[in-house]
């Protein structure tokens, strides 16, 4: 769908999905087969907005996207519709649990309620909030438990049930170092952060 790309994911069968600045290109390095879906023709001012930051296939060839400026997309490949639900922040990154879909943003995090259609905003720690509003990156370990990664120097553990943050201060444990801010957040084989 372009040359550039902000966001990549792949299923279980090796499937990846490219979130690029026009739209989202699908392909299997193992089965012979490359799709393009180009949102900006149904969405003009994408490329323009830095395009897709984050995509999330919910079900096969439907696809919940993040955008820069665009806010929240929902494509269907299957039927060709495109929805598009205002945001008025970046949408850095999503996760899906069942109606609820979890939104990271540069000022602060979100939810975003699939049926009522209508964000709600979690409040941050206040050790983020009185540095930093947004939040960058975030991976569930199960379905209860978010982890993320600021653009300060810390990191979160969230959940979900609770609705109750545990804030890890990094630059704390790190002696002479120092952290330029927190890109992306997953576990290790060891089960580490």
């Amino acid at each position: 769908a372009a040359d550039f790309f902000w966001a990549a994911s792949q299923d279980e069968d090796g499937t990846l999905m490219l979130g690029t600045v026009n739209g989202i290109s699908y392909t299997n390095p193992v089965k012979p087969f490359y799709q393009v879906y180009n949102l900006s023709k149904k969405l003009p001012n994408l490329e323009a907005n830095f395009g897709v930051l984050w995509v999330h296939e919910e079900n096969a060839r439907s696809w919940w996207i993040g955008t820069h400026k665009d806010g929240l997309l929902h494509y269907n490949a299957v039927i060709d519709s495109l929805e598009v639900f205002p945001f008025e922040h970046r949408v850095n990154s999503v996760f899906i649990l069942g109606n609820k879909i979890y939104i990271a943003s540069n000022l602060g995090f979100f939810t975003f309620d699939k049926a009522k259609k209508k964000y709600s905003e979690i409040k941050l720690p206040e050790e983020v909030a009185k540095n930093q509003k947004g939040v960058f990156d975030f991976f569930s370990q199960n379905d209860s438990t978010l982890w993320f990664s600021g653009y300060g120097k810390y990191i979160l553990k969230y959940n979900v049930n609770s609705n109750k943050f545990n804030y890890f201060d990094l630059e704390a444990h790190i002696g002479e170092h120092k952290l330029l801010g927190g890109a992306a957040v997953f576990f290790d084989k060891n089960n580490g952060v």
